[in-house]
């Protein structure tokens, strides 16, 4: 039975439980419980969404669970927390959001400053006519520093509130009731009562104090045609009324002072904050098939989540948009980054080409420096290039390893010490999914088993002894399928066609967890790893394992998976016929991945890299005289819109191909990258056609 207070916060919940957990930890981080219950509604939740929330059930007793034994979808689900509502205030609080501290206690200063307040919304990144785009350099909690330092407070009239965080007061609820169920499952339902509120003597107002937040991924496949037919309801009902207001809202601008109205951006030249931050990784783009960044991003995320300010420094254009609780910071080149270093006590390089800038910035201006080594990166660039990685090991002492493979190869071939803290997944992310793609669902009509694999170019991956294994077996069974994703182009790996095997080229991240879940046996026939993410990946998701024999820290052989040698094409085709023939073993290596998955999942991960900078922020001196930091002047002189929207990645010219290639055309490609996306990125592209050639 919950106890009555100031606030019941209601989540309503349909699976994807990592954000989940991100927006309960938040909750409960930044929240004094005095304050609050919270209920969540199960809306019919799978298993391991269910487990989450029984997880912090258990650790809360201000917490009440309603379930759904169907999906009812989010307005009903939302009246359903508002009849079991207790207390003098809700609020609805989507479950991807992620909520700032002192949010509960600067609504209740709001609620106090007029008595006809009945809903409020604060700011956010994604919440419509109520958003302020994340400023290059900060995260969703310097934003929140920033607007709550810079904050008037003067909680204007809102044109529409935003349903990801909604202050109902128990004064409406009484008043005007539930939200309207012809909006169901979703869409304008909050619109519809913001003038429901108003046209009862209610204000609807902006904590311009608070900024709180949001995801926003579509919840629902038909989402575009449920907005529209629930648009034409809305307007049907406050059409005139909507279009008088805004006129009124736009000309009003009463959130001018903090935001630019056209670009959504922070008035940064009129607002007085500059960011700091315990640690910021370099990278030498953010362009999609440049490995290693997803994990960085992971990293970054999680580490801001945790307490620690962390960041992500990178060159060129900005080409991927997905994921980040932070803007990144851009920079043109290394000059202009040594110039205008962010404020940061620990910088840290993440491969061979940051390392040098990392290591100058930390000599001038007195930083603790770092190497974040995922891979040793000289064995599969070029052997050209081999002496110059290993000269950027010597500039930079305190080095973090992913694996102990890494640990001993740094120690045995340059004689370095390392710290080896393992990447991993998130298996609330990566996890066995119901739905099955279509084209799978056909293979699966006249294949006993299904064998996937992500190709890669460069010969270490050993995708070539893959394609050969695959090709053998196609001719020699009836009833084995294939399936195929890739990061790059792999045209010369695949010359063949049958209907069992199925080239899906590059799949969207989102998408992979429903093909990974579809299929049996994950196969990374790598020649050796830096970590093996992709065998993790698909144990994540419940498959069988088939990897090389080369020290993975998370294999173990007969138990999660069958090790094969490097390049033994007999062992790769004799493993999978095996877990063909074995339906037990089969399944007895399902159920053991995804508990190594589990093991080695960044939950529970992070808090090494946390352990870690923190024993680096202790080492770091305060008593010492540095250069002054001008990060700030450099984001007064940029064009801050074209930064932080992501550009297109544009292919390499046509006339660059293995066929024809000579140095011209790699200095071609050099300048042709470099005017696109900036010098690192010019560098890595002009490379892979080197070494190709």
């Amino acid at each position: 039975m919950l106890q009555k207070k100031i606030f019941d916060i209601i989540i309503c919940v349909h699976n994807s439980p990592k954000f989940l957990r991100w927006c309960l930890h938040s909750v409960f981080q930044n929240s004094d419980e005095i304050l609050f219950n919270v209920i969540i509604v199960d809306d019919f939740s799978d298993e391991v969404t269910k487990s989450l929330i029984q997880e912090f059930e258990k650790a809360h007793p201000n917490i009440l669970v309603i379930t759904n034994k169907t999906n009812l979808g989010y307005v009903k689900s939302a009246n359903e927390g508002i009849r079991n509502s207790v207390s003098e205030n809700i609020v609805m609080l989507n479950s991807d959001a992620i909520v700032t501290k002192g949010w509960l206690e600067k609504f209740q200063t709001a609620l106090q400053n007029d008595p006809k307040i009945g809903l409020i919304s604060p700011l956010s990144n994604n919440a419509a006519n109520l958003s302020i785009r994340m400023h290059p350099g900060f995260s969703f909690v310097e934003m929140n520093e920033c607007i709550e330092k810079n904050s008037k407070k003067i909680y204007p009239d809102a044109m529409t509130v935003v349903g990801h965080c909604l202050v109902i007061t128990r004064k409406v609820i009484d008043k005007i009731g539930l939200f309207d169920e012809v909006y169901s499952p979703a869409y304008t339902e909050e619109t519809d009562y913001h003038f429901k509120a108003i046209n009862n003597g209610f204000r609807a107002i902006i904590a311009d104090d608070t900024f709180v937040y949001h995801k926003g991924e579509a919840s629902f496949e038909n989402r575009s045609k449920l907005f529209e037919e629930h648009l034409k309801i809305f307007l049907s009902r406050y059409g005139t009324q909507f279009k008088k207001l805004h006129a009124d809202y736009e000309k009003r601008n009463e959130l001018g002072y903090l935001r630019n109205q056209k670009t959504l951006l922070l008035n940064f030249e009129k607002i007085s904050y500059k960011p700091e931050y315990d640690v910021v990784f370099l990278l030498p783009s953010l362009a999609p098939g440049i490995g290693g960044i997803i994990t960085v991003i992971e990293i970054v995320n999680r580490l801001i989540l945790s307490g620690i300010r962390a960041n992500i420094a990178y060159f060129g254009k900005k080409l991927i948009d997905d994921g980040f609780l932070f803007e990144p910071i851009q920079y043109e080149d290394s000059e202009e980054l040594i110039q205008y270093p962010p404020r940061t006590k620990i910088i840290v390089a993440t491969e061979y080409g940051t390392a040098e800038p990392v290591a100058k910035i930390a000599e001038l201006y007195k930083m603790i420096s770092a190497y974040f080594i995922q891979d040793y990166e000289g064995w599969f660039n070029s052997s050209r290039l081999l002496n110059k990685v290993k000269e950027t090991y010597r500039l930079i002492d305190n080095k973090i390893v992913v694996s102990h493979w890494l640990q001993g190869l740094l120690k045995e071939q340059d004689n370095y010490e390392s710290a080896v803290i393992n990447v991993g997944v998130s298996h609330e992310e990566l996890y066995k999914q119901e739905k099955i793609p279509p084209e799978i669902a056909e293979l699966k009509k006249n294949c006993k088993i299904i064998v996937m694999s992500l190709l890669n170019m460069p010969n270490r991956r050993g995708s070539v002894y893959f394609i050969q294994a695959a090709r053998e077996i196609l001719d020699e069974t009836d009833d084995i399928g294939f399936v195929v994703t890739h990061r790059n182009s792999t045209e010369e790996l695949i010359d063949f066609e049958n209907p069992r095997f199925i080239n899906l080229n590059m799949v969207p991240w989102k998408k992979m967890p429903e093909y990974l879940s579809s299929c049996d046996i994950i196969v990374d026939s790598s020649i050796y790893h830096g970590f093996g993410l992709p065998g993790l990946e698909g144990m994540s998701c419940g498959m069988a394992a088939i990897l090389t024999d080369v020290d993975l820290d998370y294999s173990e052989d007969g138990v999660n998976c069958i090790l094969t040698k490097p390049k033994d094409i007999v062992q790769i085709k004799n493993a999978i016929k095996k877990l063909r023939d074995d339906p037990e073993l089969l399944s007895k290596m399902k159920r053991n991945a995804r508990q190594t998955a589990k093991r080695f999942s960044w939950e529970k991960l992070i808090e090494n890299y946390v352990t870690y900078f923190n024993k680096l922020l202790a080492m770091y001196k305060t008593d010492v005289d540095r250069p002054l930091l001008g990060y700030e002047k450099l984001l007064a002189n940029k064009n801050i819109k074209k930064t932080i929207f992501p550009a297109s990645f544009i292919p390499p010219p046509p006339k660059l191909s293995k066929k024809n290639f000579r140095i011209s055309t790699a200095l071609s490609s050099f300048n042709y990258y470099k005017k696109h996306y900036g010098v690192f990125f010019a560098f890595r592209e002009s490379l892979k056609w080197i070494v190709r050639s």
